[in-house]
């Protein structure tokens, strides 16, 4: 029997394996797809802050660092902001997999190209089902993503938006700043990857498109993560920040939330909420500017060009933490 069970190995899932292997516990990630980091559903656009969690990041994984966004209102007017502290654009894969190892390290088993079923209680246990094999664990901890099926069998009762997105990789030349163009429900990105090359995207009716790559994304303040033994981290929890929906950062958070609720039996709403529930609920209410018709998104903008209000709001934190 495990101590721990985490279902997914996303940068989450694997954080919190290596934080709570790094204290003794014996713990089992266990991965559908036959690959850490694949299929990439990201952007792949992270901010410094990464680099403070992970000081030892190779620099192999950043791809890029952007100092400069550019905001188009429907209209076409716009402005730009800069930070002192570039953002970061990283390659989803070899980050994933990195962290991975990470945990391994640590002392913690994975097991990929095994779905998990289901699970149930039974006495002081938990069993956990997949499509190959039956494991036990005094913890079981969902990090499977936005559609969890550890959150689906908790029942938890939550409300949430949601977003479907998809993005391609495009090659030409490229300013060396990232684009937002707002219009609709939500906003249009290009992120540059290089000088030449560049991830485009944006909203979408579609889940899957031929040449892209994109997901669902859900996002809102979840109640709680937390039903007995049973947890939930990262997107699962929908710990992701609203007005863009990245989730890295909000992820290791939490999970460093989630391993000390465990390690020293305390409450795990308590401590991942006292860190992130002011930043989401920031995020959500700026989440209302999508529900703005066109011509009063063009008017904010012109109001912001005209006062020079950009200054006042590079100072904003991008993750709003």
């Amino acid at each position: 029997m495990y101590d721990v069970i985490i279902i997914g190995a996303g940068p989450a899932g694997c954080r919190t394996a290596e934080l709570l292997a790094k204290d003794g516990k014996s713990v089992l990630v266990i991965e559908e797809h036959e690959k850490v980091g694949n299929p990439v559903q990201c952007t792949g656009l992270i901010s410094h802050k990464l680099l403070v969690i992970h000081q030892a990041l190779p620099k192999s994984i950043i791809q890029n660092k952007i100092k400069t966004a550019r905001f188009f209102a429907p209209n076409g007017t716009n402005f730009s902001l800069s930070v002192k502290k570039p953002a970061l654009v990283v390659d989803r894969v070899k980050l994933d997999k990195w962290l991975a190892e990470k945990a391994k390290k640590a002392g913690a088993k994975f097991k990929l190209k095994t779905r998990f079923l289901k699970f149930r209680q039974q006495e002081n246990k938990i069993i956990v089902e997949t499509n190959g094999s039956t494991f036990e664990c005094q913890y079981l901890i969902g990090a499977d993503g936005v559609l969890s099926n550890v959150r689906k069998q908790m029942k938890l009762d939550f409300d949430y938006h949601q977003q479907i997105f998809s993005q391609k990789t495009k090659t030409k030349t490229f300013k060396q700043e990232a684009q937002l163009s707002f219009g609709g429900e939500y906003f249009n990105w290009i992120v540059p990857v290089s000088k030449t090359k560049a991830r485009i995207g944006g909203p979408s009716k579609e889940q899957k498109f031929k040449g892209t790559s994109g997901g669902v994304v859900r996002y809102g303040l979840i109640p709680t993560a937390q039903k007995e033994n049973v947890f939930l981290v990262g997107d699962a929890a929908l710990q992701v920040k609203p007005f863009s929906c990245g989730g890295v950062v909000y992820g290791q958070i939490a999970a460093r939330c989630l391993a000390e609720a465990i390690l020293k039996n305390k409450n795990y709403d308590d401590l991942w909420k006292k860190e992130l529930e002011g930043s989401i609920r920031k995020g959500l209410f700026l989440c209302q500017f999508y529900t703005f018709p066109n011509w009063l998104q063009n008017l904010a903008f012109e109001i912001i060009v005209r006062t020079n209000a950009e200054k006042l709001l590079e100072n904003l934190d991008i993750d709003f933490y």
